[in-house]
């Protein structure tokens, strides 16, 4: 019998949800429909991930849109969503799909590249025995992985038997990298086909979660100042140290007790008491990780702008406050205060309301740098680099997407931070090539700074001392305006540089094999003599 396929076509408005686009978070580089149950329309958004079939597995995909015209057969409907809130927005989604189409990669492997890590949901595919698999393996002689076929099972299938069984079932991709069988994932399914096998999918949650801390906070209203000295002194005569934390929780208002702990040793006990008093409340509160607990830093006063720095930051500002896409190359030898012009250029966009996107290479991504931006604009920085721990990332992404904050600084990731009103993106040290990202998601932070400004109608700086020949040429051809800071800050004289011709010093050495030239000798040694240090 020919089953009749049935096509349907649906006209429907963006808020009718009765489909969805949904992008699975697997190297695939299609996009899938499917009906949405009336009981999920309501907390299905663009953004969200939901649970969808996908053949005989579940995985999670990315909610992309909702088609106003498709044709669609055999449609299967989501099972779940998996979020409260979306992951990203809309106007985050077209820079994604021009990531992904530039780049011919799959929209779902950008996604995934641009959200932390840590959140990523897993499905995985869990074994375990039927009772007729039970039996089978029972029924074998020895310990051989290898039998003859028997009831239609095949070669392999004592090893495959015996790893699942346990009663606690195993991930396909743990067996996998155990099996030393041909077409291990052929031969499984096989097994569950033949009744030996159950395959059951389950859903691997959040790696990483906000952290939390428990906070004492004094009861203001609890007592009037009169009984507060009344209980003090009941407190100092029969419990000393409940007389002691309570005065220090209530001069700070709210201690955590970590803080206790560090002041008074073990004091639940005490807390305890002092709350079923009435006088102290205790509630878990969310906390934020600190990946800037190393760095120390203190406010510092901007320095006067030399009559060359001004003139750039002019022309930079006027691109900013023009509310169009202003891409710029700074070209300024080291020493020349280009830092300084970043600095400025970021309080004018924040002045603005708007955020900044700060990328430098790794190399360049030291404690120094890190507190001078801290020492300017306080905590109003999220740090985003591959040092930072999982918790310690999402914790700065989280911050970035409720909008506590106005400004990131990273690596090349950095360009994927989810501000929704950017001002100005700058690219330090442009000329780097560890922009450029060479594994699973191949793209260049450079050239998405560039998509990324123009789609935000952002103000874009690269800044070098010895701009790349791309970006050269970019501002040679208009693509770029050019910017100059030729000279160092209060007209501090450059390093001397004298080019040696090595083919002259051979000539005149009897030496094989020469690699430094007299001139670099000599200077070695009058370094050393005084006491100097020398680098190569």
């Amino acid at each position: 019998m020919i089953l009749e396929t049935l096509v349907v076509k649906a006209k429907q408005l963006m808020e009718d949800k009765g489909f969805v686009e949904v992008a699975p978070s697997l190297p695939l580089s299609k996009t899938f429909y499917y009906q949405v149950p009336e009981n999920l329309r309501d907390n299905l958004e663009v953004g969200k991930r939901v649970l969808v079939p996908l053949g005989k597995r579940r995985i999670t995909g990315y909610v992309l849109g909702f088609p106003s015209e498709i044709e669609i057969k055999d449609t299967k409907d989501v099972l779940d969503v998996l979020d409260d809130l979306p992951l990203f927005r809309r106007d985050e989604l077209i820079f994604y799909r021009w990531v992904s189409s530039y780049y011919f990669s799959p929209i779902g492997e950008v996604i995934k590249t641009a959200l932390p890590k840590g959140i990523n949901i897993e499905t995985l595919q869990i074994l375990s025995l039927t009772e007729k698999g039970a039996n089978i393996l029972a029924s074998y002689n020895g310990d051989s992985p290898v039998y003859p076929v028997r009831d239609a099972v095949p070669n392999g299938t004592y090893r495959i038997l015996k790893e699942i069984s346990g009663g606690k079932g195993v991930t396909l991709r743990h067996l996998i990298k155990r099996l030393t069988v041909n077409n291990p994932r052929s031969l499984l399914f096989k097994l569950r086909d033949e009744g030996l096998v159950n395959i059951e999918f389950k859903q691997k949650g959040r790696l990483i979660k906000p952290k939390t801390e428990r906070f004492v906070r004094y009861e203001r209203d609890s007592l009037s100042k009169q009984d507060f000295t009344s209980s003090m002194d009941i407190l100092k005569k029969k419990a000393p140290k409940q007389a002691t934390i309570f005065k220090f929780v209530r001069d700070k208002e709210k201690v955590s007790f970590r803080m206790l702990k560090k002041e008074f040793g073990n004091s639940s006990g005490s807390v305890k008491r002092l709350k079923e008093k009435g006088l102290i409340s205790v509630s878990y509160e969310e906390v934020y990780r600190d990946p800037f607990a190393q760095y120390a830093y203190s406010k510092d006063t901007p320095p006067r702008l030399m009559k060359r720095q001004q003139e750039v930051l002019n022309r930079i500002i006027k691109g900013i406050n023009s509310g169009k896409f202003s891409p710029f190359l700074l070209h300024g030898v080291t020493g020349s205060g280009k830092t300084e012009i970043y600095l400025r250029s970021i309080e004018d966009v924040i002045r603005l309301g708007k955020e900044a996107i700060v990328l430098v290479p790794e190399i360049s991504l030291t404690p120094q740098l890190v507190s001078r931006f801290k020492s300017r604009f306080g905590n109003n920085i999220a740090l985003l680099h591959s040092r930072l721990s999982e918790g310690e990332r999402y914790d700065e992404w989280r911050r970035i997407r409720k909008g506590e904050i106005n400004i990131a600084i990273g690596v090349r990731s950095a360009i994927f931070a989810p501000f929704e009103n950017l001002g100005i993106i700058i690219v330090d040290e442009e000329h780097e090539t560890s922009y450029k990202q060479e594994d699973k998601l191949r793209y260049s932070a450079r050239d998405l700074a560039m998509v990324r400004g123009k789609l935000a109608k952002a103000a874009v700086i690269m800044g070098s001392a010895t701009p790349s020949l791309e970006s050269y040429y970019n501002s040679k051809t208009g693509k770029l305006t050019p910017l100059s800071l030729p000279e160092r800050i209060e007209n501090r004289p450059l390093p001397l540089v004298e080019v040696v011709d090595m083919r002259d010093e051979v000539k005149e050495s009897s030496r094989k094999g020469l690699i430094f030239s007299k001139k670099l000798e000599k200077a070695i040694e009058e370094t050393l003599v005084k006491k100097e240090q020398v680098l190569l």
